[in-house]
């Protein structure tokens, strides 16, 4: 016996992969499911062998497709006297593989070696094992069958039928508002069928269902299907598109979407011979929730009972959909509940039980519910997208209702009574009564109450002792014809009359109902409410209805307020007065209330990193405009802009006015003096420096109210009226100014100052008008026989990808007087008659007057313009120029293809540059004035700076034009004269530069103009034939070449002309060199 034990266990050992070497000899095409399987065979004996035949059983392991295992599955039934030999077969000899090995590394039962004097067990175990491989071969053929889960749309009465203990079923939800049914933010987790919005159909849910063929008759929704939905909520109107399985929620019932993943919850979907769908009872996992409570009404207006759940905010989320709520009572009865007329924003539960036909015009559903009166809640279980919560709360009784009813009548304050009215009332009621607010009584149908009561609404409540049945609830109101209050038009306030009490005003402020104001009547509460008089009895002077305010001009408005108990009306006027003054505005304070493009996803305020050509930050909205420049930039912004200047220790300037070419005047009277970016103090310090701002503009006319003027003094820079307005640097055409300020309610470009909630202003759109604000001038208007437009060829160098010039005459004194640019884009409508849409601008970023050669209108691309989808930018613009003193001027013009600054590639040429550069630095200092020779200098050293980052050859033509009339500008020094002025460079006081054209940017010109080229060919100004007045302008900016442009001479100071014999050698040496193009680059696309 101790013998067989010992070669059963040594037979029991299996053959395992990990034994044995992986060789070529696998058969890598095999493919077997993963698994265990057995098989049978005889072992029959051949001719030479004396045993009896007998059966064995072997079990053959595939992992990961290969055979890993085989090995005998019952050793007990193999005879004795053959175990050796059956365990010879399976493991081998020392010598020989046995066949278990040999099966393992083929991966296949074929062409197996038998083990010699162990054949019959060899044979038999090669047997079994076909047997075995080829049930694993079968299986791996056999397509694997996966659970299907889809979302489907279930009607409420069969989503509920196997999860709720309830004989009636549940309805579909019928709704009149037809909005939010159709709001997924309201009834998520529902779907609807009609596309009107009149119902509510039922619930949209994980199914698992055996096979999408029972779904053929039903609606499949895919990831490429869509429904647009339009809804108006509050008075605003929105599309919404709900795209993949969100298009279930308008679709028709058991329509379904295929859902890629198990869902944690599902019904199981059965589908009957004749093809009726039944749902089962949801599978999944419920969690319980801990801390929940709950607090049920029986007096609302959503139906006859409500149910407030406290305690889940960590689990629902309001936003995120609800599929379904139960609500189980002790008994062990349950109640479906459906989106809107029950669910509503997830922990507020109502539903009606026969005392409440329509809620909000709503016809509600009540036979599912009526049973639940009378009885006990203890446990409420949300179906919601994250999982099902089961709630477990304390017991809370539902009363029953019943059709009875309790009225009280109105009465007079000094009545002291009044009458109860019972009807309908169960006989086991036992009524106790009580007024909130009211020393009351009740007996025998009369009210009584005490003589101090106060006018107003007041509530009785009848209760029933036992508390079976549910209170019953009235109001009523008290009355008298004294009005407590009267209006102080000094204090803006509602004060007690005179015998009347703070209480009594107190009594009567809280009991406003509506406020008319001029004839138009607000409501006091409720939806759409306007808050006329404050709680403290102050007039609310930024009430406003409509996005209008309703104390919006100044004049006087006739009030009328009326309040519950009060029997007469209030009566009083009011007169409201403004401060008309000028106010210094930021950018986004100045365009935020006029209409123009703001980039999706930014703030009136954004900036942005990007930086165009000349490195200049302009890309942003309306945020301030930066630069560092030290020389030019600075005079041209102290004409409209508010511009200050911070230095390197965060020190700030602000810019009044130049008084002369190296004296600035601050806003706040005082005086420094600057030179190219040295900052000099009264006192004598000095400061350098770091760069300036254009933060707005400094003088925009503003209507402020009288109450809100201290405090709008605090926040804002104002001029007042007979005050004094100064700006400007008197230098060519461009004249500095003092003018005494002289706003009205007429002052063109007037805004209207709003003060918020939290105590900031905002600025209405800008007002036209006819008055220009200045003490004893008329309003100007613009000649337009005066003035030239030109739309200037594709350039690009200062960021814009769009730019007009205006010159001529009268551009002198627009342009001191220039605050803002707007620009609209009509595209193809020649007609000007439906825009596109509309551009605001900055000074220095966008906009720029030169001392002689005009004003400079850009557009850039940035996050405050963008084209509209599908236009490249040509065609129909009108310009609207807002000017201090004008009246609006709009011109129009027409822009084609070679007006649009594009992306392209471009050859910089630099070797002009390097030769003037070389011109300039041959020059002797000795033999020029001091001025002249210091202009000269500067224009060399921005030469140079081109010359290191040619980005453009815009840049670099502009260079070479500036350092060329800084040179022809060299005045030479009178030798018989040593002491005596410039005489051959006349300049204006305060005057620099005067020869050198300057740029938006604070520094240059935009359009470069080199010696001998002036014939630009200015664009004829036509009357619209509109009649509107607006200047018709088509140009190209094309500019007409003269026979002398090309030549490249150095002026002095000399009446003839001489090229410099070293500057015509440095010419040579540089052509001689070689040099020329800096290299290929991409030009941006402003």
């Amino acid at each position: 016996m101790k013998l067989k034990k010992l070669l059963s266990a040594g037979l029991s050992l299996s053959i395992v992969m990990g034994m044995v070497p992986v060789t070529s000899l696998a058969a890598e095409t095999a493919e077997y499911k993963d698994g265990t399987y057995g098989a049978t065979a005889t072992v029959e004996p051949d001719e030479d062998e004396d045993f009896d035949a007998y059966d064995i059983k072997v079990n053959v392991t595939i992992t990961g497709g290969k055979v890993t295992a085989v090995e005998y599955a019952d050793t007990d039934k193999i005879p004795q006297d053959s175990v050796t030999y059956a365990d010879k077969a399976m493991k081998g000899t020392k010598s020989k593989a046995g066949v278990a090995e040999q099966i393992i590394i083929n991966n296949s039962a074929d062409n197996i070696d038998v083990v010699s004097s162990a054949t019959c067990s060899s044979d038999a175990i090669q047997s079994a094992v076909k047997k075995a491989l080829e049930e694993a071969g079968a299986a791996a053929s056999e397509p694997e069958k996966k659970d299907i889960y889809v979302l489907m749309n279930i009607p409420y009465d069969e989503f509920y039928q196997a999860d709720v203990n309830n004989s009636i079923p549940v309805d579909a939800m019928s709704s009149a508002t037809k909005n939010k049914t159709r709001t997924s933010t309201l009834a998520g987790g529902s779907y609807h069928i009609n596309s009107d919005g009149s119902d509510i159909t039922g619930i949209t849910f994980p199914v698992k269902v055996s096979s999408l063929d029972e779904l053929k008759k039903y609606t499949q929704i895919t990831d490429s299907s869509s429904v647009d939905i339009t809804v108006t909520n509050r008075g605003q109107t929105t599309t919404t598109t709900y795209t993949g399985k969100d298009a279930l929620f308008e679709s028709g019932s058991y329509s379904y979407y295929v859902l890629n993943e198990t869902p944690s919850y599902y019904k199981e979907l059965t589908v009957g011979e004749n093809g009726t769908l039944s749902f089962g009872k949801t599978i999944g996992t419920e969690q319980q929730v801990s801390g929940a409570g709950a607090a049920l009404l029986t007096d609302t207006t959503y139906g006859d009972y409500q149910l407030n759940m406290t305690g889940l905010s960590k689990i629902i989320d309001s936003n995120d959909p609800i599929y379904g709520v139960i609500i189980t009572t002790t008994d062990g009865s349950s109640y479906g509940l459906r989106h809107l007329e029950n669910i509503w924003l997830g922990t507020e539960l109502a539903w009606c039980t026969g005392y409440t036909d329509k809620v909000h015009n709503c016809p509600t559903s009540s036979e599912h519910y009526k049973s639940m009166m009378g009885k006990t809640i203890d446990k409420v279980t949300y179906y919601t997208s994250d999982g099902i919560y089961v709630a477990d709360i304390a017991d809370i009784y539902v009363p029953e209702k019943f059709s009875g009813s309790v009225t009280v009548a109105d009465a007079a304050l000094n009545a002291g009574k009044t009458s109860v009215v019972m009807n309908d009332i169960p006989g086991d009621f036992q009524a106790e009564y009580s007024v909130e607010g009211l020393e009351a009584q009740v007996s025998d149908g009369v009210l009584t109450f005490s003589g101090d009561a106060e006018p107003g609404t007041y509530i009785l409540t009848v209760k029933d002792k036992s508390g079976k049945y549910a209170d019953l609830k009235v109001d009523f109101t008290l009355t008298t014809d004294k009005i407590p209050a009267a209006f102080d038009q000094e204090k803006k306030a509602l004060t007690a009359a005179e015998g009347s009490s703070a209480d009594d005003l107190s009594n009567y402020v809280g009991n406003i109902v509506s406020v008319s104001v001029n004839g138009k009547a607000y409501s006091a509460s409720g939806r759409g409410a306007v808050q006329i008089i404050n709680d403290d009895g102050t007039l609310n002077l930024e009430a406003a209805s409509g996005g209008s305010a309703v104390f919006g001009d100044a004049g006087t408005y006739k009030i009328e307020v009326t309040a519950t108990g009060y029997t007469k009306p209030l009566e009083f006027n009011y007169t409201l007065s403004y401060k008309y003054v000028y106010a210094a505005l930021s950018w986004a304070e100045y365009w935020e209330a006029e209409n123009v493009y703001l980039a999706p996803d930014s703030t009136m305020t954004s900036a942005s990193d990007e930086v165009d050509e000349r490195g200049e930050a302009d890309k942003g909205a309306f945020d301030v405009v930066s630069r560092a420049t030290t020389n030019h930039g600075l005079h041209r912004g102290s004409f409209q802009s508010d511009t200050i200047i911070y230095d390197t220790d965060g020190k700030s300037y602000e810019i009044s006015y130049w008084k002369d070419k190296n004296t600035i005047v601050l806003a706040d009277g005082s005086e420094i003096g600057f030179d190219k970016g040295t900052i000099t103090a009264a006192d004598g310090k000095t400061a350098v420096m770091d760069h300036y701002e254009v933060k707005g503009l400094k003088y925009v006319p503003v209507a402020v109210k009288e109450t809100d003027y201290a405090a709008f003094c605090e926040k804002y820079h104002v001029v007042e009226n007979g005050d004094m307005l100064y700006g400007g640097y008197e230098e060519v055409n461009l004249k500095s100014y003092s003018v005494e300020a002289e706003v009205s309610d007429t002052t063109n470009g007037l805004k209207t100052v709003s003060k918020n909630e939290d105590g900031s202003f905002s600025f209405s759109a800008r007002k036209n008008g006819s008055q220009s604000g200045i003490s004893s001038t008329e309003q100007k208007k613009v000649n337009a026989d005066q003035l030239e437009v030109t739309v200037k060829e594709a350039d690009g160098a200062y960021g814009e990808f769009l730019r007009v010039d205006l010159t001529g005459e009268a551009y002198g004194d627009l342009g001191s007087n220039l605050q803002a640019v707007k620009w609209t884009y009509y595209g193809s409508d020649d007609s000007y008659s439906t825009p596109l849409v509309s551009y605001g601008t900055k000074f220095a970023a966008d906009n720029w007057m030169h001392k002689s050669n005009g004003i400079q209108l850009g557009l850039t691309d940035s996050l405050r313009c963008q084209l509209p989808e599908g236009t490249d930018g040509t065609g129909y613009w009108a310009l609207t120029v807002y000017a201090m003193g004008y009246e609006d001027y709009t011109f129009q013009i027409k822009v084609t293809d070679d007006n649009i600054v594009k992306a392209d590639e471009e050859q910089v040429d630099i070797t002009e540059l390097q030769n003037v550069i070389g011109q300039a630095e041959a020059l002797k200092e000795a033999d020029y004035t001091a001025e002249s020779w210091a202009n000269m200098q500067t224009e060399l050293q921005e030469a140079k700076d081109a010359l290191a980052a040619p980005n453009s050859q815009a840049i670099v033509n502009e260079a070479i034009a500036h350092l060329q009339e800084a040179i022809a500008a060299l005045v030479k020094v009178d030798t018989e004269n040593p002491g005596g002025d410039d005489q051959q460079n006349p300049e204006t006081p305060g005057g620099d530069d005067q020869q050198n054209p300057e740029t938006p940017d604070g520094d240059d010109q935009k359009d470069p103009v080199v010696p001998g080229d002036q014939n630009q060919t200015p664009g004829t100004n036509t009357q619209n034939p509109n009649g509107s007045g607006m200047n018709q302008v088509n140009t190209n900016g094309n500019a007409d070449k003269t026979d002398t442009e090309d030549e490249n001479i150095v002026k002095t100071g000399d009446s003839t002309n001489a090229v410099i014999p070293f500057a015509a050698a440095m010419l040579a040496l540089a052509s001689a060199a070689g040099v020329g193009v800096y290299g290929k680059r991409k030009k941006t696309e402003e």
